[in-house]
């Protein structure tokens, strides 16, 4: 592990890449965007368990570990476990950040998210309904007046 300081945004990308592991330990996050450019070029994420780090990391995924902010015990068991699921395959662990970053987080992805969001907004002003590639119920059918 090293301990690098501050760097240029413009070099982040070269070390997330070089990383094996990212791990940030904060209370607070609002946007969380550091943890997005790692997920964004395969770092594995060991972070704290704080709403903007569950969404972006996705608390689901087996690749992600998660501890509780301010427990050094969590941190320790955390990193160990990261350690364990890297060095049982780097690279498919790797590659299934990457891939949940792109289906979850990606500009495409959130782009065609927004597209769904404001369609099921049009089709509920104008009374329609249908089902998402997700299964979810847009819109709600009501009676329109006569034109």
């Amino acid at each position: 592990m090293r301990l690098i300081g501050e760097v240029p945004h413009e070099r982040l990308a070269a070390f997330f890449s070089a990383a094996d592991i990212f791990v940030v330990g904060s209370h607070h996050e609002g946007s969380g965007y550091s943890l997005m450019e790692a997920c964004a070029c395969g770092a594995v994420p060991v972070v704290t368990n704080i709403p903007t780090f569950r969404i972006i990391a996705g608390a689901e995924a087996k690749e992600t570990t998660l501890w509780a902010p301010g427990d050094a015990s969590g941190c320790a068991r955390a990193l160990i476990l990261a350690a364990v699921t890297v060095s049982r395959g780097f690279e498919a662990a790797r590659q299934q950040v990457i891939d949940d970053f792109n289906r979850r987080l990606s500009w495409d992805a959130v782009g065609k998210r927004a597209l769904e969001i404001y369609e099921s907004v049009v089709r509920a002003r104008r009374g329609e309904a249908r089902k998402t590639d997700r299964g979810l119920e847009v819109g709600a059918a009501r009676e329109r007046p006569p034109p």
